[in-house]
């Protein structure tokens, strides 16, 4: 095992960990941008997890990103089974921190330093997350992560300071090492979606808070791997959904049962023949039987 990072007063080792799965050219792109920004508070490293592409995509990350450590998996594990890997990887080698980066975000000057900073004034603090800004006309997409809603089974962007911060978006995550330590990696039964909520959701359980940097800035294309409108994105999204409030909802059939009402109400509305089986069979498959809540 490689030695760890020294670690001074002040100073906070710094893993980025990027996950590619069938877009090496735009990991490439994101790679380098992260190398670009750099890093004043300690050591840092970028960490690339290719999540069983298949098509030739770790050749080309070593060969574009020859100072990345390019880890290849053995099959695809989805979003949390891949930065799991990278998440690993980077305790192993004795990172204080890690950051999780969507590969379609681009992080913008100081960012890096800001979430360290971040961690270092709140000993307490196990996550923090970014000011988002859409890459396509530099709108606000969310400050940090997002409000969760166990009435009616939604999320909604953090688009105000004021407003509550139930979990911190995995668009860019900075992780606190020793709290992932504390209460584990990602859930992998998430495999797509939700997976972010759930690991807030366990982290303010444990006791540890959840802080945003809101002058670290990044810039996201958004929906790069699955497409925006997809119907593997809408499905994997109510799995993971259902999954979630079973999860941590101890009267979890009140929320999955007003969003799955809603979501087939709309594709009703719009005469989607498509998109209403698709939420029937996804009910079938997760179920609407209860099972204990975790808190």
């Amino acid at each position: 095992m490689p030695k760890p990072p020294a670690t001074v007063q002040g100073e906070l080792p710094l893993a980025v960990v990027l996950l590619n799965w069938k877009t090496p050219e735009m990991t490439a792109v994101t790679g380098k941008q992260c190398l670009a920004v750099g890093y004043t508070r300690g050591d840092f490293a970028l960490i690339v997890v290719d999540n069983a592409s298949g098509d030739g995509s770790a050749a080309l990350l070593r060969r574009e990103l020859p100072d990345a450590i390019v880890i290849e998996s053995g099959a695809n594990l989805g979003f949390a089974g891949g930065v799991n890997l990278g998440i690993t990887a980077a305790i192993e080698r004795g990172y204080s921190a890690i950051c999780l980066l969507n590969n379609d975000a681009e992080p913008g000057a100081g960012c890096f330093d800001a979430v360290a900073k971040t961690l270092l004034d709140d000993p307490r603090c196990a996550a923090v997350g970014v000011t988002i800004r859409r890459a396509c006309d530099d709108s606000l997409e969310a400050i940090g992560g997002g409000r969760l809603n166990h009435l009616i089974g939604t999320q909604k962007e953090r688009l105000s300071p004021g407003q509550r911060l139930d979990f911190i978006t995995g668009t860019c995550l900075t992780l606190r090492a020793a709290a992932v330590e504390d209460v584990g990696l990602f859930d992998t039964t998430f495999f797509m979606y939700w997976e972010d909520v759930d690991l807030s959701t366990r982290l303010k359980a444990a006791g540890w808070n959840l802080r945003v940097a809101p002058d670290a800035v990044v810039h996201h294309v958004g929906q790069g791997t699955v497409g925006a409108l997809s119907p593997t994105s809408k499905r994997y999204f109510l799995e993971s959904m259902i999954r979630y409030f079973k999860k941590h909802s101890r009267y979890w059939i009140v929320p999955v049962s007003a969003r799955l009402l809603r979501a087939f109400a709309a594709r009703a509305f719009h005469a989607d023949a498509h998109g209403i089986r698709l939420i029937v069979e996804t009910t079938r498959r997760e179920g609407l039987r209860g099972r204990a809540c975790t808190y």
